[in-house]
């Protein structure tokens, strides 16, 4: 690769991502490279879509907003709850329950970016030890995802 990229630990909860240059002499084999993704938005923030994954459902997609000096950190400035084909198409849908189930997930959340210029979504992560609601939901948003998760889990898994 030629450019700027994405360095971060492949340890779990690090957030020490770092923009580099590449090419790179030497990989480190404690981190990871990835393609920046443009998931800026008019204001010159970022916004992060965090999707739970319950089994073969996607009960909800936080919206997790940051500043450029938090981007690759897990602070955020504001958080908000969405129901999921209004950020999401039935399509993606498919394709990230699809991806969950093959890395064998049945419950998860993953970091998802959508790319400002093309439009298209990047599983940038996959976390198999889930700790939401994020921060910067109000209380009633927390009751309400803490809600729909709980329906997910029973649905997915108690029937």
């Amino acid at each position: 690769h030629h450019g700027k990229a994405l360095q971060k630990s492949d340890e779990n909860a690090k957030h020490d991502g770092v923009i580099i240059d590449c090419p790179i002499s030497k990989v480190d084999p404690s981190k990871v490279y990835q393609v920046i993704i443009d998931n800026s938005t008019d204001d010159g923030n970022f916004v992060d879509l965090r999707v739970p994954v319950m089994g073969y459902t996607i009960p909800l997609i936080y919206r997790k907003y940051k500043t450029h000096e938090l981007r690759f950190t897990n602070e955020v400035y504001s958080s908000t709850i969405h129901e999921v084909l209004a950020q999401i198409s039935e399509g993606e849908y498919s394709q990230l329950v699809n991806f969950a189930n093959k890395m064998k997930v049945d419950f998860g959340e993953m970091d998802v970016l959508r790319d400002r210029n093309s439009g298209k979504i990047y599983v940038v992560d996959v976390n198999t030890t889930p700790y939401g609601p994020p921060s910067g939901l109000s209380k009633e948003e927390q009751r309400e995802a803490v809600g729909k998760l709980s329906d997910s889990f029973c649905e997915s898994f108690m029937k």
